[in-house]
């Protein structure tokens, strides 16, 4: 997904492709690198905020509670 939407976005595409030709040049990445290439890290962060790898998370109860004129009981995880 994230090369489909860098393909929509040419200049999002480039200020990436210029931070990691900055950084790395011809090398390989390293950990260290990492901390050096924050644009990268907003690109990435944001793919996945729009098309997380789950995208349903079931969620529970911690108490039994009342909205308006609905009661929902207290759940429990199985």
């Amino acid at each position: 997904m994230a090369f489909y939407l860098l393909s929509k976005h040419p200049e999002v595409r480039d200020k990436l492709l210029n931070e990691i030709r900055r950084v790395l040049g011809d090398r390989v990445m390293t950990m260290e690198d990492i901390e050096k290439m924050p644009y990268t890290d907003w690109v990435l962060s944001e793919v996945l905020r729009l098309y997380p790898p789950a995208w349903f998370q079931a969620r529970f109860s911690a108490g039994a509670f009342e909205l308006g004129e609905y009661r929902f009981p207290r759940e429990r995880a199985s």
